[in-house]
């Protein structure tokens, strides 16, 4: 393995492995995985449907994407099909086609760095990554969506470069960008102010423990504030804290009832009207996770739902919510312990 300074990237394959992922077999759109644990019956069932699946049908993880709403579709960059790649794709919903966006200016190649759209710039922000070699330099780069255009961000970048977690807060016009893995496992939160395009290093008073390979969404209730859940600290290591930024202290919070298990990087969705954030699989080591869990951001309660028709178990696999659909739609992924990369797509309403 790979020793990364300080930090010893002895993990699985994936965000935080320093394995390559060299000619990763296909999956199919097939079948459920392993049994979930016990379903709460009271919830009604979800159905899954078969979606599109992923840019020019080839196996893909490790891709984050995010939704841009003027567009009403999603934008992807990079990846892993093989190898580290260097695209940017469109997925729309309606249609249920991709893409390939022509852009200039593309970031190098990679996987497992953390996006986020800014809605006044309409661009996506992205943050970090890495390649087959390991953690690539801190950088960051904005994509103009009106031109199909990245621009290196200058100046002070966070370097907490693989499986780092990004929301953009709306209620104050920034981007948050916490934690990652490089040469450390970082606990840091960096703001991006998109006029100004700088980073700034925050200082909260209270900061979660440093981790990789979470999960985080923007919610607007309760004035607002970033929402953070899971990741790992290292091999064996596997969190299932929750955590909310208010734009100046992190909260650690305590939901009622039971938990999602401790997994990192699961797919999921935020349904920011209705404040449910919903879950899907995610990885522990080399095991993989099917089951589907829907947090109520007002009551700060979770519920796992029946799974009967989920995909396959998985983790690394790029997602997230259509407003437009009501859906939370998954596209590709890892299977471990076997290596196998997904070219699935997969979709769900939510109109619960």
């Amino acid at each position: 393995m790979l020793r990364l300074g300080i930090f010893v990237a002895a993990m699985a394959l994936g965000c935080s492995s320093s394995s390559s992922s060299s000619a990763p077999a296909q999956g199919d759109a097939g079948t459920s995985g392993d049994d979930a644990s016990a379903e709460d019956a009271s919830v009604d069932p979800i159905t899954w449907t078969v979606s599109s699946p992923t840019p020019l049908g080839v196996a893909r993880w490790g891709m984050p994407m995010a939704y841009v709403p003027p567009q009403k579709r999603f934008v992807g960059f990079g990846g892993d099909t093989n190898a580290a790649v260097s695209e940017t794709f469109a997925f729309t919903p309606a249609d249920g086609k991709w893409t390939a966006i022509a852009d200039t200016n593309a970031p190098p190649p990679r996987y497992c760095h953390c996006l986020a759209y800014l809605p006044d710039q309409n661009q996506l922000l992205l943050v970090g990554g890495r390649d087959e070699s390991g953690p690539l330099p801190a950088g960051a780069w904005t994509l103009d969506l009106a031109t199909s255009a990245w621009t290196p961000v200058m100046g002070t970048v966070p370097d907490g470069v693989i499986g780092c977690m990004a929301a953009y807060m709306e209620n104050q016009k920034r981007a948050i960008v916490f934690g990652g893995g490089s040469t450390r496992l970082a606990y840091d939160t960096f703001a991006y102010d998109p006029a100004l395009r700088t980073f700034t290093k925050l200082a909260p008073k209270t900061v979660p423990t440093g981790r990789m390979d979470g999960m985080a969404v923007y919610d607007p209730g309760d004035g607002g504030r970033m929402l953070m859940f899971g990741g790992e600290l290292g091999v064996g290591a596997p969190l299932d804290d929750l955590w909310s930024f208010d734009g100046a202290d992190w909260k650690k919070l305590a939901p009622s009832g039971a938990t999602p298990p401790k997994r990192r990087v699961p797919a999921h969705a935020f349904d920011a009207r209705r404040r449910r954030w919903f879950l899907f699989g995610g990885t522990v080591d080399t095991k993989d996770l099917k089951d589907v869990w829907v947090f109520d951001a007002a009551t700060l309660t979770w519920t796992q739902l029946p799974d009967d028709t989920a995909p396959k178990a998985r983790g690394f696999a790029s997602s997230g919510y259509d407003p437009v659909s009501d859906s939370f739609f998954v596209f590709g992924g890892l299977l471990q312990p076997s290596d196998v990369a997904m070219k699935d797509g997969w979709q769900v309403k939510l109109g619960l």
